[in-house]
């Protein structure tokens, strides 16, 4: 089997702007345990996108 494999990654754009991204390459149990997120956060508003690949909402 192939070892996992994650990224965690801090991107500063000084006091402005931040990214950070944490993605896990490596789904060993199956479909049912994969996961997209995508979070984007700002002063004036926030939005959090739950099952990208499949477009369904955890909500």
């Amino acid at each position: 089997p192939l070892p996992q494999t994650r990224t965690s990654a801090i991107l500063d754009y000084g006091t402005e702007r931040r990214v950070t991204l944490s993605i896990n390459h490596h789904h060993d149990c199956g479909r049912q345990f994969q996961d997209a997120t995508i979070r984007i956060e700002g002063e004036r508003a926030a939005v959090l996108r739950e099952a990208y690949a499949r477009g369904a909402s955890n909500w």
